[in-house]
């Protein structure tokens, strides 16, 4: 117990006493974040050296401690690891300081990452068994990678705010460290104490308003130190109600990181992509300061705190687990994320259903329209099939040959008047009622583009065709009244 208190306050007090100091003599190396009025909303630079701080403060602090710990104890065998693991730290640590001063891109950052995690891997940071089930060499190193890689870009995606990932962190490392500490795991609890205390150090330059930040090589080096402190848990956890201890500690990086990950997904964008639309924004923007919003994270973070001590040191286990993933479907519900309420309509309601419908009917009217001979079959076809999507054709002209629908349209209708090479256009009357109809449109266009092309491909429309592959889609709709249209322009007068 001195040695760990020992670690704490020696940790503790090289932050203090470096802080001042380094704030000033990083400046010129251009460690400075400045604000962009957007994500970044302090209104100065601030430099981003905590990261620089919480190493040598720990490798200063362990460095000490391995050199006056008593020989034989838990505490000198933990400490003796340290060497090992160094290779490792400072590949994460080189990548984040490297991205700090030239902004790598993601894939970039992301193999320094996965090589810090082999060269910690190679150092037996890695969970050989879950639960008392030794796995098999792939599996251990595919858990260990997912985890690794997992934990350094939880904590770096959830530092936007002063003293969020730090205090996050925090919390985290206090509950592994009683968890540890109450069961007999002294030299887990013993690498603890250093961590917690260069974090307090930090946090009390990092709260709002911050002197210093984190900085891509502090969060991401606070990520592997949590990855690494939950692996040398599991690895010795006796079943899975104990090993899931780290996942109710980190949940809430990790949660983050989840739901971003799925946002951008669902949306079809980057996942490495930016936005503000993370848990701590989504807080913000119910109102709350930067201070409230950081103190709110806390609470929601100290909330798994006390389901994974619950679970470990009380009877009620499975109960706290089960109260605890109530809170957290409700924490999503109140966050209104748009994207999967969406997502979930889409997939299993009936805008899914309606999407397998489309494809199915227009499937058919592509093989349909293949086996036509010429524009008269092509026309039939489009007047019997083409209403069971929600377009009806009433103008057609294409290969030189004019049709029209004797019936007007329907009312309550847009209809859009579609051009696909030269003179050769087709119209559509398309019910309000049916979101979808538009949608239809583009694969409209590019199959009877192929049809031409198909039935007389010497022609000079076949030739244009041929020349501009790419099939023409509306932009832009407006309800109009039957008797008006929406006139799209073709790709070759819009180049």
């Amino acid at each position: 117990m001195i040695t760990s208190l020992c670690l704490f306050f020696g940790a503790l007090a090289v932050v203090l006493c470096l802080t001042p100091f380094l704030s000033h003599q990083f400046l010129p190396l251009g460690l400075l974040d400045y604000p962009d009025g957007n994500r970044k909303t302090h209104s100065l630079p601030v430099p981003r050296i905590g990261g620089i701080l919480i190493m040598l403060a720990v490798l200063l602090s362990l460095s000490a401690g391995r050199m006056f710990a008593e020989p034989g104890t838990l505490a000198a065998s933990a400490l003796a690891r340290i060497p090992w693991l160094l290779p490792g730290v400072a590949a994460v640590f080189l990548g984040g300081l490297l991205d700090d001063l030239y902004d790598l891109r993601p894939l970039h950052k992301l193999g320094f990452q996965v090589l810090g995690a082999c060269l910690l891997y190679a150092a037996d940071v890695r969970i050989h068994s879950l639960a008392g089930v030794v796995l098999p060499e792939w599996v251990s190193f595919a858990a260990t990678m997912v985890w690794q890689l997992g934990m350094i870009n939880a904590l770096n995606v959830v530092d936007g705010l002063d003293g969020l990932a730090g205090g996050l962190t925090l919390i985290a490392i206090a509950t592994i460290c009683v968890a540890a500490w109450s069961s007999g795991r002294y030299e887990l609890a013993a690498l603890s104490f250093p961590i917690a205390g260069a974090l307090i150090g930090f946090l009390i330059f990092n709260s709002h308003p911050a002197t210093i930040f984190l900085g891509d090589c502090g969060s991401q080096l606070l990520g592997l130190i949590l990855g690494c402190l939950g692996i040398l848990w599991v690895d010795r956890a006796p079943t899975l109600l104990a090993a899931s201890i780290p996942l109710l500690a980190f949940y809430l990086p990790l949660f983050d990181l989840a739901i971003a990950t799925s946002r951008r997904f669902i949306r079809g964008k980057s996942i490495f992509s930016g936005d503000r639309r993370h848990i701590h924004h989504r807080i913000r923007d119910l109102g709350f300061s930067p201070r409230r919003t950081v103190y709110a994270m806390y609470l929601l973070s100290a909330a798994g705190s006390v389901a994974a001590l619950v679970e470990l040191l009380t009877p009620a286990r499975g109960l706290a687990i089960v109260v605890f993933l109530l809170g957290l479907s409700l924490l999503v519900h109140l966050l209104g994320y748009a994207e999967f309420g969406l997502a979930a309509r889409v997939w299993f309601g009936a805008v899914g259903r309606r999407v397998v419908d489309w494809g199915t009917h227009f499937s058919m009217l592509d093989q349909a329209l293949d086996k036509t001979r010429n524009t008269d079959e092509i026309w039939e076809v489009l007047q019997r099939d083409a209403p069971a999507l929600g377009l009806t054709p009433t103008r057609m002209c294409l290969d030189g040959k004019s049709y029209e629908r004797p019936a007007s349209a329907p009312s309550h209708s847009f209809e859009m008047h579609v051009h696909l090479c030269a003179d050769q256009y087709v119209t559509f009357a398309q019910r309000s009622s049916d979101p979808f109809a538009p949608v239809c449109v583009s694969s409209f266009v590019y199959s009877l583009r192929r049809q031409v092309v198909r039935l007389n491909p010497l022609s000079p429309v076949a030739s244009a065709i041929i020349n501009d592959q790419s099939a023409v889609a509306p932009r832009t709709l407006k309800k109009t009244r039957p008797s008006e249209a929406l006139d799209v322009p073709s790709a070759a007068s819009r180049t």
